[in-house]
Protein backbone atom coordinates (compact mmCIF):
# COMPACT_ATOMS: atom_id res chain seq x y z
CA UNK A 1 0.00 0.00 0.00
CA UNK A 2 1.47 3.02 -1.51
CA UNK A 3 1.83 6.94 0.68
CA UNK A 4 -1.56 7.92 -0.24
CA UNK A 5 -3.91 4.79 0.62
CA UNK A 6 -2.41 4.87 3.85
CA UNK A 7 -2.68 8.46 4.03
CA UNK A 8 -6.44 8.39 2.89
CA UNK A 9 -6.93 5.27 5.71
CA UNK A 10 -5.46 7.98 8.64
CA UNK A 11 -7.30 10.91 7.83
CA UNK A 12 -9.79 9.53 5.96
CA UNK A 13 -9.80 11.68 2.91
CA UNK A 14 -9.21 14.83 4.82
CA UNK A 15 -5.81 15.73 3.97
CA UNK A 16 -4.64 13.16 1.26
CA UNK A 17 -3.14 15.91 -1.01
CA UNK A 18 -1.08 17.64 1.82
CA UNK A 19 2.25 16.48 3.61
CA UNK A 20 1.99 17.16 7.70
CA UNK A 21 5.18 17.25 9.53
CA UNK A 22 3.94 16.58 12.46
CA UNK A 23 2.26 13.14 12.19
CA UNK A 24 4.91 10.59 12.89
CA UNK A 25 4.17 8.00 10.91
CA UNK A 26 3.91 10.01 7.40
CA UNK A 27 7.63 11.32 8.48
CA UNK A 28 8.93 7.68 8.71
CA UNK A 29 7.08 6.58 5.68
CA UNK A 30 8.44 9.42 3.55
CA UNK A 31 12.03 8.70 5.10
CA UNK A 32 12.23 5.10 4.10
CA UNK A 33 10.95 5.49 0.79
CA UNK A 34 13.49 8.80 -0.14
CA UNK A 35 16.07 6.47 1.17
CA UNK A 36 14.86 3.79 -1.50
CA UNK A 37 14.36 5.84 -4.12
CA UNK A 38 17.07 7.81 -3.69
CA UNK A 39 19.92 4.83 -2.67
CA UNK A 40 20.77 7.12 0.48
CA UNK A 41 21.25 6.49 4.29
CA UNK A 42 17.88 7.29 6.78
CA UNK A 43 19.99 10.26 8.25
CA UNK A 44 20.43 11.81 4.68
CA UNK A 45 16.91 11.11 3.83
CA UNK A 46 15.86 12.60 7.15
CA UNK A 47 17.51 15.75 6.66
CA UNK A 48 15.84 16.16 3.33
CA UNK A 49 12.33 15.77 4.68
CA UNK A 50 13.36 18.25 7.39
CA UNK A 51 14.65 20.45 4.72
CA UNK A 52 11.49 20.39 3.08
CA UNK A 53 9.12 20.95 6.28
CA UNK A 54 10.89 24.11 6.83
CA UNK A 55 11.27 25.27 2.87
CA UNK A 56 7.70 24.39 2.17
CA UNK A 57 5.14 26.13 4.20
CA UNK A 58 1.76 24.45 5.66
CA UNK A 59 -0.44 23.91 3.89
CA UNK A 60 2.33 21.69 2.74
CA UNK A 61 0.82 19.83 -0.91
CA UNK A 62 2.01 16.49 -1.46
CA UNK A 63 3.41 17.79 -5.05
CA UNK A 64 5.00 20.76 -3.58
CA UNK A 65 7.02 18.34 -0.91
CA UNK A 66 7.63 15.72 -3.74
CA UNK A 67 8.93 18.62 -5.97
CA UNK A 68 11.42 20.24 -3.13
CA UNK A 69 12.97 16.46 -2.45
CA UNK A 70 13.61 16.49 -6.25
CA UNK A 71 15.34 19.75 -6.06
CA UNK A 72 16.61 18.87 -2.94
CA UNK A 73 18.82 15.81 -4.22
CA UNK A 74 19.42 17.63 -7.83
CA UNK A 75 21.68 20.01 -5.42
CA UNK A 76 23.03 17.41 -3.23
CA UNK A 77 24.15 15.09 -5.91
CA UNK A 78 25.54 18.51 -7.93
CA UNK A 79 27.63 19.35 -4.73
CA UNK A 80 28.96 15.92 -4.55
CA UNK A 81 30.08 15.45 -8.14
CA UNK A 82 32.05 19.41 -7.60
CA UNK A 83 33.51 18.11 -4.01
CA UNK A 84 34.71 14.26 -6.10
CA UNK A 85 36.87 16.62 -9.21
CA UNK A 86 38.55 18.48 -6.02
CA UNK A 87 40.03 15.21 -5.19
Amino acid sequence: MGWKEKDNLRKKLVDRHYVSCDEEWEMGYIVRKIAEVYGVGKAIAEDAVKHCCNEVKAPRKREDFINCIDEYFEDFCRLAKEANKNF
